[in-house]
This record gives structure tokens, sequence and C-alpha cells, in this order.
């Protein structure tokens, strides 16, 4: 072969590299709708990704282009029939991956783009499989067709993209009438798992817990998949999923190739621990700001409900009104609260020492949060609707919900792990007596919801392997749902809803407070946990938004609401 011929088969060798860069940049502004799909932008992505992939091309067709340059000219269609139907599989991968991540429209849009480039990937295939049967050369038809689907492929999925329009914003001015006088006291346990509750409330080691389920009402709640645990506790207190309220993983991404000032806010799959494959390097953990929905607490601040939050994360996204807010940004400090009877510990003094640092910690973070709040409540006794959030036994099930599964009777006796049990055992009874004491403390009539995001399960054996530290420990997925307890006011007793997400929390806490439903949430109303009386006496009613109240405080009854 002459030196001509071999330069440009080792230009060829970077093609197949070059292209999976090109595609993946093209993933990148599907991830994230709000960057804007300029020129300049997708100039600098495709000139980071082409370069990366050409070099990653290089170094697998390098030994062949070295020795025998025929064989990449021969094996460069096929190179590109793998790299087309690899793509078409990532788009829909990722369609289907971040359901609840993306708006509906980009989804579509996405499986769009992978229908066609899986038709070109199949074109391509058939075009190489038969010059391979037939071992001819590629004319020049043949090696225009095959330029022609890899520059096409390009362009679908800039053209996909491009289509994508956001749905304007139709909030418009909103009032309502006057709200019930019903007092609201919800507590979210991050990590709480009905398999933990129900069978120590049989067993009689949760009795505020186990009175609840017997004179109120419970629900799984089906988690955020894949689980990101800002997005999903933001879900949980916006009645909306991710694509509406902005927060889609813990951490924003800074990528200088697309331009000064871009910021992702998602990343393929499996990039978040190697940002750097895709151009992109960690800018800081979000922030309130980012937050682009209202949370309960503000709607109910701004209609006059008195409001207050204690330990939840991205909790006051601008200057606020609320009576009282401590967030779980606040770094770690020693006590220096009285927190009485929420003290931990009596509850740990018995604990195994090995195992009690596992708990002991993050249970005084939560005595820490639990006791503020019972301050700041009580130092606002014109707070109606208070919000609470504990993070902690989220961290002890990590280390120990594997060895409550595997321990006999579920938590209960003897063997291999039934001091890690116990450890997790004594948290869910401590919590048990925090939730009593806030609810013999709160002003009647009230309604008590006690929720967590997603609950945990067991290690599985090939990330233990044997070892018995790995498999005494949790995993939070979404496989594991998190949960809903009802009682107070107008909640059904013994009622259990089997079918319900995240994102019903906010419209079922709206209408147990007397407030229509804003029809741009997500979810809808559980009237299933509610007496048949309450919902004869106030049939369901719906306004266009909240979001409207932004910046000024609504008067009751200032204007009509939406016909029920």
């Amino acid at each position: 072969m002459t030196p001509v011929r071999s330069r440009y088969a080792a230009l060829t060798s970077l093609l197949p590299g070059g292209l999976l860069g090109a595609h993946l940049t093209g993933l990148l502004f599907f991830l994230n709708p709000n960057l804007p799909l300029t020129w300049s932008r997708v100039g600098g992505g495709l000139a980071v990704s082409v370069l990366a992939g050409a070099l990653l091309g290089a170094a697998l067709f390098g030994p062949w282009t070295l020795w025998q340059p025929r064989r990449v000219l021969r094996a460069l269609p096929w190179a590109s029939s793998a790299v087309l139907a690899f793509v078409a599989l990532l788009l829909a991968f990722h369609a289907s991956f971040y359901a609840y991540l993306l708006p509906p429209g980009v989804n579509t849009r996405l499986l769009k783009a992978a229908a066609v480039l899986g038709l070109a990937a199949l074109a391509s295939f058939y075009t190489a499989l038969l010059h391979t049967l037939a071992d001819r050369r590629y004319g020049v038809r043949s090696q225009l067709f095959l330029w022609l689907m890899a520059v096409g492929s390009l362009y679908v999925m800039v053209e996909r993209r491009e289509a994508y329009q956001p749905r304007p914003d139709s909030t418009l001015a909103s009032a309502v009438e006057e709200p019930r006088p019903v007092n609201l006291l919800l507590v979210s346990l991050e990590g709480a798992s009905l398999e933990v509750i129900l069978p120590l409330s049989e067993q009689g080691q949760l009795p505020f817990l186990a009175e609840t389920l017997r004179v109120g009402s419970f629900a799984r709640l089906e988690t955020l998949r894949p689980l990101r645990r800002q997005a999903a506790l933001t879900s949980l207190v916006t009645g909306k999923w991710p694509f509406k309220h902005g927060i889609r993983d813990e951490t924003i991404y800074r990528a200088p190739a697309l331009g000064s000032g871009s910021e992702l806010f998602l990343l393929p799959g499996g990039a978040g621990r190697m940002p750097w494959l895709v151009g992109a390097a960690p800018a800081g953990a979000v922030q309130p700001e980012d937050r682009q929905a209202s949370t309960a607490w503000e709607i109910t601040q701004r209609l006059g409900l008195g409001s207050g939050t204690t330990g939840w994360p991205l909790a006051v996204r601008s200057r606020s009104d609320l009576l009282f807010s401590d967030t779980a940004e606040e770094p770690d400090a020693p006590l220096t609260i009285d927190s009485g009877s929420l003290a931990v510990s009596p509850w740990v003094s018995a604990l195994d020492p090995s195992i009690r640092a596992l708990t002991e910690n993050p249970m005084r973070r939560d005595q820490e949060f639990a006791s503020r709040f019972r301050i700041r409540a009580g130092e606002a006794p014109s707070a109606r609707a208070v919000y609470l959030h504990l993070p902690g036994l989220a961290q002890a099930s990590r280390e120990t919900f594997g060895a409550y599964l595997l321990s006999p009777f579920e938590g209960t006796g003897e063997g291999e792990f039934s001091a890690a049990a116990r450890g997790l055992t004594t948290y869910y009874r401590w919590l048990d007596s925090v939730l009593a004491e806030l609810w013999s403390s709160t002003t009647q009539p009230a309604v008590l919801v006690v929720l967590s995001t997603h609950g945990y399960r067991g290690s599985p054996w090939w990330r233990h392997r044997g070892r018995t530290e790995r498999r005494r420990q949790g995993i939070a997925g979404a496989e594991s749902d998190g949960m809903m307890l009802l009682r107070g006011e107008g909640i059904r007793a013994s009622s259990y809803v089997a079918e319900a997400t995240l994102v019903d929390v906010v419209p079922t806490v709206l209408y147990a407070l007397g407030l229509p439903i804003a029809r741009d949430l997500d979810g809808r109303p559980l009237t299933g946990v509610l007496e048949p009386e309450e919902l004869a006496s106030r049939p369901l009613s719906f306004l266009p938004s909240y979001e409207a109240l932004l910046g000024q405080r609504a008067a009751p009854g200032s204007l009509p609401r939406d016909d029920p």
C-alpha cells in the first residue's frame, strides 16, 4: 500500500471515535434543555468531544493502521454501524432512565432520534455485510452512502433538539378562600421504611406509630427513578417532577467548551463520577436559587398560614417571611440546646460499642433539629403549618439495614447481626417517641403527616462478597419506596393507599388544609385517606397555579377559584 493510502487509512481510523464524541455532545444538549442551541456552544462542544473521541479511535485502530492499513478501510463501515447502533441505544436508555428528570417533549424527541439512528445503523450494517460477503470494494456510491449516514445522524441529533420548545409559563393570578381552621405538622424521616415500621409496630415497639396506623391512614410512595436525594426531596414538597422544579441532581457541572457560563444540571448515566469524560467539571452543589417551583411552606405562608421549617435542604429560595427556618446546610455543631425528653443518651447507652457510633451520631444530628424545631415552634404560636426534616435515619440505615433484614425475626432475635439490628430498632423507637412528643404539643384540631422519600434494601451479594461489614449495610434505590402516614382531623382510620407517588403529597396536604389544588401540580390528592363525610362536605376545587403568588401575599377570598 502506498504511503498516501496509508496516511488516508490512518486519518480514517479517527472517524468512528469522532462520530461517537459528536453524538455525546448532542446527548448533553438533550439532557440539559436549559442550554441554548447556538453555533458557538455546539461548535465548542464538538471540538472537544470529537478530538477526544478521535484519539480514542486512534488508540483502538492504531495497531491495525501501522501494520495493515487495508484492514482499517474494511473495518470502518462496521465501526460506524456499531457507533450508530450504540448511540441509538444510548438515547433510548436515557429517555427511559431520566423519564422523571426530563420534560416529556425532550423524552419524545430522544426516542424519535433513537429510532432514526437505529435505522441508519441498520442501513450501514447491511451495506457493510453485502460488501464483506461478496468481498467487493466500496465504490463511490457506497462510500457516499456511508458518509451520508454518518453526517445525517449528526443532523438528526441537532434537528431533534432544536425542535424542542419548552411550554410557555401560563401562571395566572391566583387566590383562595379562607382555609380550614386546621393546623399541620409535617415530619420527614429520611430513609424510613414500612418494612421496619409495620413489624415493629405489631410487636409493640413503636406505640405512637402503631396508634397512628390504627386511627389514621398510610400509603407507599413510589420514589424517583433514578433516585436523586435532592430531586426527590424537592418533588416531595413541591408536588412537581424534577423537570418542573429544576433540581435534578446534587451537583451542578461547568462545561467551558460549551461557552462561558454554561452549566449542566444532568450528565449521561454514569458520567457523574467521571465528568471529564464529557468535558465537564463540578461547579458546586445545587442552591435554593436553582429551585423553580414553590414549596408547600411557601404556599401556606403566602396564604396567611404562618409557616416554619427546620432541617430541610434548599429550604429558602429567596428572601422569605417564614416565621422560622433552619436549613440542613447549616454546619454540624455541638448541641447547645437543652433537648429535654428528646435526649439520645438513654436510648443508645445499652447498645454494643461497635454499633453505637453508627447510630448515635446521626441521632444527635436529628436531636439538634428536633430541639430547634420545638423551640422555634413554641416561640411562634401563630405558626399553623410547620415542616420538620430529620435526615439521620438514612445514614443509620445505610450502615445497619442489611443487618436488620438478616437477623432472626426482623431485628428481634439473636444472631450474627443482632447488635446492628438493635441499633436500627433503637433509632426507630427514639423517633417514635419524638413524634409522640411533637404531636402532643401540636394545637388541635390538626393533621400529622409523616413521610419518607425512599426506603432501603439489603446489600446484594456482589457488593459484599462475604464481607460482614458490607452485608450489614443497606442500599437506597428506586426499588425501595417511601411512605406516608397520616392522622388527625378528617383522616380516615385504618386505610391503606396502594398507588401513590412523591408528587401526591402536596395536593393531599393542600386539600386537608381546605385549599384548592393547583392545576400545574403533577400529583393528585389521595382522597382514599380522607373520611367520606369530609369529601362530601368539601368537593375538590382547583386554581391555575400557586406560582403567581411569588413575591406577593395573597388575600384570602380576593378572587374566585376555578370551578370544582
